[in-house]
């Protein structure tokens, strides 16, 4: 793949420490207006735990994007780049009961929650706030699906929605979310409908406070594979919710986080050692100074590899230089190659990095953390 001029004249020139992730700010603005272009009258939230990158959250709020957050070091950081607290939203269901209340003197004022203890707290510690039940999806289609720890089913989303308007909070909406790099551009279709049933039932009781479904983020990116583009999500998904809302949709909310920056990120990595596999002889180890501990705990995630190098490749097993003998990133599956005249002191350039790595990042063994900057 192509590495874009800004990116590679970057790393032509850098001298530092590495591995250190360069993101290119004008692609994430360029993928926050195509979600704008796909789905027009939604609002649209930068889920930050993605990457909380302060130049990243800046671009996006000044392009007018929404912001998702799961603690209140989140919502600290998106105050500090001008957010408004009432348009925060708290995306996280489980909080502590002090967070709850550090978030609602704040002054966030949107809440989800997908249990009932949860919503106890909410009672008390944000009196009047707006509420919004996750339901639960099957995860069906999502490199990483989010249906073992999060949702309910929605006969219970119906009661505590109830439940929450008789202990003077807002009900607000119902939320899901169907998966991390969701590839299925039908996953949408199940939680859609089972949300215009909960609308129906809270509805036909006089329930006028509900305006938002959250359809959740998920939305892919290509890495060593080309995903469908965002305007075929959104044209499903509209149909969708046309058919279950009968024409009369919600206020859309979306959170996505590695759609609007993962492929705007590069990690520039050295090469540690190369090193025969000595039960696949055909195999090569590549230890990196990067790996599962540095910031590629996604090792689901097939990134793109550059390397500078050229000739004859072959396969290749991909770990990190920790001494943690589960830092493997890539095994024979993965199928990578790479030349086969690589040695330590080459560099390679892991694409599409954006996400989920700096915040991702230990120091394992002493290692510094993944450092990062924009341009």
């Amino acid at each position: 793949m192509e590495i874009p001029h800004p990116v590679s004249e970057f790393f032509d020139r850098y001298a530092g420490p590495t591995p250190h992730l360069l993101i290119a700010l004008d692609k994430v603005q360029e993928k926050y207006d195509s979600l704008v272009q796909a789905m027009p009258q939604g609002k649209h939230h930068y889920a930050i735990k993605a990457n909380p990158d302060p130049d990243i959250l800046r671009v996006l709020h000044r392009a007018g994007c929404f912001f998702e957050c799961a603690s209140i070091n989140e919502i600290d950081q998106c105050l500090t780049v001008g957010a408004a607290a009432d348009t925060l939203l708290y995306g996280n269901p489980l909080k502590k009961a002090s967070e709850i209340s550090e978030a609602f003197k704040r002054g966030v004022r949107q809440f989800v929650f997908d249990a009932e203890l949860e919503l106890e707290k909410l009672i008390e510690h944000a009196p009047g706030a707006k509420v919004i039940c996750r339901i639960t999806t099957d995860g069906h289609g999502a490199v990483s699906p989010l249906s073992i720890k999060f949702g309910c089913p929605e006969d219970k989303a119906f009661t505590w929605l109830r439940k929450a308007h008789q202990q003077g909070l807002v009900p607000y909406g119902i939320s899901f979310h169907t998966g991390s790099q969701q590839l299925d551009i039908q996953a949408w279709k199940a939680p859609i409908f089972s949300a215009a049933r909960v609308f129906s039932r809270l509805k036909s009781e006089g329930f006028d406070s509900l305006e938002v479904l959250n359809i959740g983020g998920g939305f892919p990116v290509d890495y060593r594979s080309t995903v469908p583009k965002i305007s075929d999500f959104f044209k499903v998904i509209t149909e969708n919710l046309r058919e279950a809302f009968a024409g009369n949709i919600p206020v859309i909310y979306t959170e996505s986080g590695r759609y609007m920056a993962g492929d705007a990120g590069y990690i520039l990595s050295e090469v540690v050692l190369v090193s025969p596999c000595h039960k696949r002889p055909e195999y090569r180890w590549v230890y990196l100074d990067i790996g599962r501990y540095g910031g590629l705990v996604e090792s689901n995630i097939d990134y793109p590899m550059i390397c500078g190098k050229s000739g004859p490749a072959g396969p290749v097993i991909l770990a990190g230089q920790t001494c943690d003998s589960n830092d493997v990133i890539y095994t024979e599956a993965f199928d990578y190659h790479l030349p086969l005249s690589l040695a330590p002191g080459d560099r390679i350039i892991l694409a599409h990095t954006g996400v989920y790595t700096t915040t991702y990042s230990t120091t394992l063994n002493g290692f510094p953390t993944l450092t990062s900057e924009c341009i």
